[in-house]
């Protein structure tokens, strides 16, 4: 189910968005917010239509996930990094959401 988040939560996930869009050189997906359940450690996921981020967790968090999940969407358009292993998608997209490489 989509929630609604606050605005500043909104701005956050967009533009930060916008910025690793830039750097990526790709196009800003649809960004949709849920909820999480108790104990739930996900902040985000990517589908084909775009990437949902957890609505409950603050900015800078907000901010990172968003990070991590336009990697992944970059990773599901580039043909080298398209079939590679979850981890080291995985990997990779983490070091995308640490800023390296610089």
């Amino acid at each position: 189910m989509e929630v609604k988040p606050s605005d500043a939560q909104q701005r956050v996930a967009g533009l930060t968005a916008s910025a690793a869009a830039k750097v990526l050189r790709i196009q800003v997906p649809s960004i949709w917010f849920f909820y999480r359940r108790r104990y739930e450690k996900l902040m985000g996921f990517t589908t084909d239509e775009g990437i949902c981020i957890a609505a409950d967790i603050n900015h800078m968090d907000t901010a990172r996930a968003v990070l991590h999940e336009m990697r992944h969407a970059w990773q599901r358009q580039s043909p080298e990094w398209r079939y590679r292993s979850q981890t080291l998608r995985e990997r990779d997209a983490i070091l995308f959401e640490l800023g390296w490489p610089r």
